[in-house]
């Protein structure tokens, strides 16, 4: 028997999502229903989050667990703000992609090995499900292709806050590319070589003055 009576998703109205729906599932638009969200966090026994925790807004109860299951590597720059990043999320435990992160983020967030578990994101797991749909979009990409590489770099140029990558400047969007010269030099080695490459920017992102 689940000793939890109900569970909580708390959801944007502006996105398209699908989450399991049953007699136990509430959906509430966090961005209208301000209330039922401070009501749920105050009472819930265990908070999960990918981003923004919203018990570091609201405060964490005692006995309550915050679990921070992700969504990346985490920041790239100073360990005072990454120390000064997890003390607004006050997690219980957090998840990283692996063993390698378990050190670094336990430095960086100056808190214990033991919260740090290297089991992966849920989100990594949908990539492997031989039923999910991601396996579809491979094949169609890759086509006759003999390789096919994702890449997703971090946003450089941004308006994403303070975030110290947003104040990169650099000559080219495509880092480590620095012109349209080199932009086409890579595609054609690709087509020799029948390599697919799909470039994934980052939502913080400005729009590449690469892109046609």
């Amino acid at each position: 028997m689940n000793q939890y009576d109900k569970y909580v998703w708390l959801i944007n109205d502006d996105i398209n999502i699908e989450l399991p729906l049953n007699s136990k599932t509430i959906y509430i638009l966090n961005q209208h229903q301000p209330f039922r969200v401070q009501y749920h966090v105050l009472t819930s026994s265990i908070i999960f989050f990918t981003h923004d925790s919203p018990s570091g807004v609201i405060g964490k109860r005692n006995g309550q667990k915050v679990i921070n299951l992700w969504h990346g590597c985490g920041y790239k720059d100073s360990i005072k703000r990454e120390r000064s990043w997890m003390e607004r999320k006050k997690c219980d435990f957090s998840l990283v992609p692996g063993p390698i992160f378990v050190d670094t983020k336990s430095k960086a967030w100056d808190c214990d090995r033991e919260k740090i578990w290297a089991i992966g994101y849920p989100r990594y797991d949908l990539l492997l499900r031989e039923e999910n749909k991601a396996k579809t979009f491979i094949e169609r990409r890759k086509g006759d292709n003999k390789i096919l590489v994702f890449w997703m770099p971090t946003f450089r140029n941004s308006t994403a806050g303070d975030y110290p990558e947003a104040q990169i400047k650099a000559d080219y969007d495509l880092l480590p590319l620095s012109s349209d010269i080199q932009l086409s030099e890579l595609n054609k080695f690709c087509k020799e070589n029948l390599i697919y490459i799909i470039v994934k920017r980052h939502p913080s992102q400005t729009v590449y003055s690469c892109e046609s």
